[in-house]
């Protein structure tokens, strides 16, 4: 069982890490065209879209995974389409008229989000749709062609504007979403109102607890972004982003593909009631998954000092003091997050969010106070990263503690 696991999520990995090699490869070529206050506006930018892509969608893509029969998935696709027009367009209407009377100057990057968080949703639901029939291939080579459209229209766009990283993402999940509908139109049952609303009560979990978590969770993960902008210079934004798209982005990626197969699986076992080898896959796959991210970090954290200024430029050496000072909660949060669906199979959706809501008062009052404060950003970033390890480590535990709860039960 575990090595047949370990081949899909190797299919997912591959496509990841072939998908991850496009943008890191031309990142010595943007570091240069672009400057530390482009990549801040697109780093608040992509955080401003990860969060709306959330809302917009429900969440309902999890929904995929569980369903059981065709006619079940084509209403949740149908209700995730209402679900995305509906909350795009209440979102444009406020947001705009916030911006308008308060005159911020990011009206443009507010409009460029909300547009990609659509592509961005759509983007999600078909690679879990594609999952959940465990055509790992196509998912994984929808991953590699949007990472070749961005990373390639990056460095174009670069020559032309400042704005280039983001006019390169709406443009490449623009494309994929378009090869999206066209396919998934083919693949859906007749529309039917009494479908959706079996479906919509079957997954009412996932507005009232699934949602509103992991909106909150993106946000706190985000929060960084958000308060040093508020904060701190653009230079420092801008360096910080770097650092996450260095670090955290790559390891994002793997730990999401590795999330999406296994949850599938343990979801079929969990159907099939054999909470013995849920458990014991478990064990295995924490101390895979824990060897994994130590050696990449062991890596970047003993050669990184040369290597960022070298491939990157002078300009970007101090992502190293920032990588280093990160680490211990981006470590522990790329392991707990391939696990995060355990309180799902145990309907402790409103538990998790309770827990969500606690870690993120934290971790939020401590980036606050140590920024309104003006403390140095390296001792901010080091009182948040030692909170978010220690409450983050606590969540990994209770995740342990569920699934083995639910074998001996």
């Amino acid at each position: 069982m575990l090595k047949k696991l370990l081949r899909d999520i190797g299919k997912m990995l591959n496509g990841t890490v072939i998908a991850q090699l496009f943008p890191l490869a031309v990142l010595p070529i943007l570091s240069r065209l672009y400057t530390l206050n482009d990549f801040a506006d697109y780093a608040l930018f992509l955080s401003i879209c990860t969060v709306a892509s959330i809302v917009f969608s429900m969440r309902l893509e999890l929904a995929i995974i569980n369903a059981k029969f065709k006619g079940e998935i084509s209403a949740i696709l149908y209700l995730s389409g209402l679900c995305l027009i509906s909350f795009a367009t209440v979102a444009l209407f406020i947001g705009v008229g916030i911006i308008t009377i308060f005159d911020f100057n990011f009206l443009w990057l507010y409009l460029f989000a909300l547009s990609s968080a659509l592509f961005l949703a759509l983007f999600n639901l078909y690679q879990n749709y594609l999952i959940r029939y465990e055509k790992y291939s196509q998912a994984a080579t929808l991953v590699v062609v949007r990472s070749l459209l961005f990373a390639s229209t990056s460095v174009g766009f670069g020559y032309i504007s400042n704005r280039g990283q983001v006019y390169a993402f709406i443009l490449s999940y623009a494309l994929i979403s378009l090869f999206i509908f066209l396919r998934m139109k083919k693949n859906l049952n007749s529309f039917s109102w009494l479908k959706i609303k079996y479906v919509v009560y079957k997954y009412k979990k996932y507005f009232i607890f699934v949602t509103p978590h992991a909106t909150y969770n993106m946000l706190i993960m985000h929060a960084p972004i958000y308060i040093l902008t508020v904060f701190y210079s653009s230079t420092i934004v801008g360096l910080y982003s770097m650092t996450y798209r260095l670090l955290a982005a790559p390891i994002g990626f793997i730990s999401l593909a590795a999330h999406k197969v296994i949850y599938q699986r343990f979801s079929q076992l969990v159907i099939k009631k054999d909470f013995f080898a849920c458990w014991k896959l478990m064990k295995k796959l924490l101390i895979l998954l824990s060897l994994l991210m130590a050696c990449i970090f062991s890596f970047f954290i003993f050669f990184g000092d040369f290597l960022i200024p070298w491939v990157l430029g002078q300009k970007w050496a101090e992502c190293y003091a920032f990588l280093v000072v990160l680490s211990p909660w981006l470590f522990i949060r790329s392991i707990t997050g391939v696990f995060s669906f355990a309180p799902l199979l145990k309907e402790l959706q409103g538990s998790a969010l309770l827990i969500e809501i606690i870690y993120g008062i934290i971790v939020f009052s401590i980036l606050f106070v140590c920024s309104f404060l003006q403390l140095n950003i390296f001792e901010t970033l080091r009182w948040f990263s030692i909170f978010g390890f220690i409450i983050v480590s606590g969540q990994l535990v209770w995740y342990c503690y569920l699934i083995r709860e639910t074998y001996h039960a």
